[in-house]
């Protein structure tokens, strides 16, 4: 098994506060939902069900190994959600969007893992179109200004 020293778990990550809100939350994003997907397409044994307990991270949070899922998609996506609003409540750190999608994940109306990583990905696109608009808009009134001043 991968848990030897190097890897800790979600649970210490937690209690040491070592790691700022934003990695431990990437690590639970990306990382972790790319692994779970992994695992549905292996052979690999999985009974029980994605916890706390059961996540470990690399010391740099980018290696991840999950020592207990359920053999159930839509079982692990609602445990995700779960998992990341507890995690959320501990960190105080209140991403909404993030909030939101694990608040639909409990619910079932996001069911696989096809889908939360679709909606994860969309989260951080609405951040990038904000900036560019701003920017736009920025430019506008910079441009109208000079208009105005000829």
């Amino acid at each position: 098994m991968k848990q030897s020293q190097e890897f800790i778990s979600l649970n210490d990550i937690l209690a040491r506060g070592e790691y700022s809100s934003s990695r431990v939350l990437y690590a639970l994003m990306h990382p972790l939902v790319e692994h779970l997907i992994e695992m549905q397409n292996d052979s690999e044994t999985r009974d029980g069900a994605l916890t706390i307990d059961s996540i470990y991270f690399s010391p740099n949070l980018k290696q991840i190994v999950v020592t207990s899922a359920s053999d159930n998609e839509s079982e692990n996506v609602r445990n995700w959600g779960i998992i990341i609003s507890r995690v959320i409540g501990l960190l105080h750190h209140r991403d909404k969007r993030l909030l939101n999608i694990a608040a639909r994940c409990s619910d079932g109306e996001i069911a696989t893992l096809g889908e939360l990583h679709l909606q994860l990905e969309r989260r951080i696109s609405y951040a990038i179109y904000h900036i560019l608009l701003f920017i736009i808009i920025l430019g506008l009134i910079v441009m109208g200004i000079i208009h105005f001043l000829w």
